[in-house]
């Protein structure tokens, strides 16, 4: 009987120990996290067939900031209005949803691809004109 209760303890401390080693750490805190303060910094923008690919630095000054919490809630300051229809065109707090594996985000009824690596987070999605040319963005984001 006491074999039997050592062997459930150890057998409990080993399960409890597996998944304090998980990478969960990772997703609320450092430079690859995505909760946190980030600014758009630039965005790459191309038009098929119209359009070369073109990139757009925006100043200190005018960029959006997004701030995301573990909760599921990004607050969002749009300090200039440059017309992507990615994001609200209102300052406001907003839901989302991160998904690191699968390196997707859904902001709102946006679902866009989102790379977060070494303090940058990349935003990538594409949209159909009036026109049916279809338009590529890509989102460049620096954490503060």
């Amino acid at each position: 009987m006491m074999k039997k209760l050592l062997f459930v303890m150890m057998c409990s401390l080993l399960a409890i120990g597996f998944a304090g080693c998980s990478d969960e750490e990772d997703d609320f805190s450092g430079a690859n996290s995505i909760v946190g303060t980030w600014e758009l910094k630039a965005v790459k923008e191309e038009c098929i067939p119209k359009y070369p690919e073109s990139t757009l630095e925006i100043p200190a000054g005018n960029r959006y900031i997004f701030m995301f919490d573990i909760n599921g809630k990004v607050k969002m300051f749009f300090n200039t209005k440059y017309p992507y229809p990615v994001f609200p065109r209102e300052d406001g707090e907003y839901d989302y949803s991160y998904d690191k594996k699968e390196q997707l985000i859904h902001l709102g009824s946006e679902t866009l691809k989102c790379i977060v690596s070494d303090g940058e987070m990349r935003m990538e999605c594409s949209r159909f004109g009036a026109d049916d040319s279809l338009t590529y963005y890509v989102f460049l984001f620096t954490k503060q």
